[in-house]
């Protein structure tokens, strides 16, 4: 992709900390640290609140199904494209491998790699969390890279503020 023209971006949004850098392929890797103003375990469920992912995404993600079993959660998705009419199918599983560390692979659907894991632990204070975020994410549709990323970044620091105002949310409806 035209990563010559634009090979990376890095980004500093109020408590968060993102980098994307797209390869010669079209797959891009997303590094990412969120502050966000609450424990661990509220970061946790508000992430793992699978059918209120709506609240947490871009305006117009679908969610079509859901299912547990020992293996994790598999979710089947729509995402509405940027620039083009239609959606991109995302069929991921979520497994939690380590206390505080989400996991999520495809099954299927409209990308050629998608690997998302949150790390979540302790911030600063006992009221923080330090969240982590690596992804590695590739359409099977080309994508010139300087698109890729606008469109990229603009998804993700908007994924991060309604995560956060998600997680402020659940903080005062727990106390």
């Amino acid at each position: 992709m035209l990563g010559l023209l634009m090979p990376a971006a890095a980004v500093a949004a109020p408590g968060a900390l993102l980098n994307i850098a797209v390869d010669s392929t079209g797959g891009a890797h997303v590094p990412a640290v969120l502050e966000l103003p609450a424990r661990p375990a509220v970061v946790h469920a508000v992430l793992t609140d699978y059918a209120h992912w709506p609240l947490l995404f871009p305006r117009g993600l679908r969610i079509v199904a859901i299912s547990q079993d020992k293996a994790g959660v598999e979710t089947d998705v729509y995402v509405p494209r940027r620039f083009l009419p239609g959606e991109f199918h995302l069929i991921t599983l979520t497994r939690e491998t380590a206390p505080g560390v989400l996991e999520t692979s495809l099954i299927g659907g409209d990308f050629l790699q998608y690997q998302r894991t949150w790390i979540l632990t302790p911030g600063l204070t006992s009221d923080e969390t330090r969240a982590e975020l690596e992804m590695d994410i590739q359409l099977k549709q080309w994508i010139p890279g300087w698109l890729f990323t606008l469109v990229l970044k603009h998804e993700l620091l908007e994924h991060f503020g309604k995560l956060r105002a998600e997680v402020v949310r659940n903080l005062t409806e727990i106390h």
